[in-house]
């Protein structure tokens, strides 16, 4: 990003937040409703408020511009932008992040947009201020791994791995126990001479034993199993040429 020429600055610096929101080979852009740039396409973005953090600005204008919802922690920086005349109102300094969806979600202008929609990225039109920089610097650094997300998503691989483990584990441990249980049930009301311990519980207790522990078998399947496909798809996210 540029160093300011302060011959170019009037006024006070502001601070602006974009969001480079990307889909399968597509990017999510406004209609501005005003001036500067009324009727051009941009990226969702706008001033942040006193006392707001960029980041949370970020999510705020998008969900206020496109009522599209994201967390914080969605987002990547991109970088900070403040070449003198990039904003014709004056010194204007925007800080630029993205984030990725599986797939173009559905979306509806609001605040000072007249309009959203999704382009595709190979057939974007004019946009407003310096955003087609920001969407080109915002793909060339998805094409770079970040560190710290890829240890993070290797825990929650590992994690998904282990929830699957032990809940396929307990499954097969419990259904083996309610198998026994109950077949030991079976065989004594057939009458059948089973060599079993005498210490053993009676019937009825064998019998809500096995079928407490079929239940619980596959209760703690669904449960670990979906514990670790919520893992897995909370962290799923296209490469941005997908």
């Amino acid at each position: 990003m540029s160093t300011p020429n302060k011959d170019h600055q009037t006024g006070p610096v502001q601070a602006t937040a974009d969001v480079v929101l990307i889909s399968n080979w597509y990017v999510l852009l406004i209609k501005r409703g005003h001036a500067p740039f009324a009727g051009q396409w941009a990226l969702p973005g706008g001033r942040v408020d006193p006392g707001e953090e960029v980041d949370k600005a970020a999510v705020r204008e998008l969900g206020e511009e496109t009522d599209i919802d994201l967390p914080v922690t969605a987002l990547r920086e991109v970088g900070v932008y403040d070449a003198p005349g990039r904003d014709p109102r004056g010194h204007f300094v925007s800080t630029a992040y993205t984030a990725a969806l599986p797939e173009p979600t559905g979306h509806s202008a609001g605040d000072d947009a007249s309009d959203a929609r999704w382009w595709p990225l190979d057939n974007l039109p004019p946009l407003a201020f310096d955003h087609a920089r920001i969407i080109d610097d915002a793909l060339h650094m998805a094409a770079r791994p970040d560190p710290a997300a890829a240890a993070a998503k290797a825990h929650d691989r590992r994690t998904a791995r282990r929830l699957r483990a032990v809940g396929t584990t307990l499954y097969i441990l419990l259904m083996i126990l309610g198998a026994v249980a109950l077949a030991l049930v079976a065989g004594d009301l057939v009458g059948l001479e089973l060599q079993v311990p005498s210490a053993l519980p009676g019937t009825t207790v064998l019998t809500v034993v096995g079928c407490v522990a079929l239940g619980v078998a596959s209760a703690a399947y669904e449960l670990l199993h979906g514990a670790a496909r919520r893992i897995e798809v909370r962290n799923w996210a296209p490469p941005a040429g997908e």
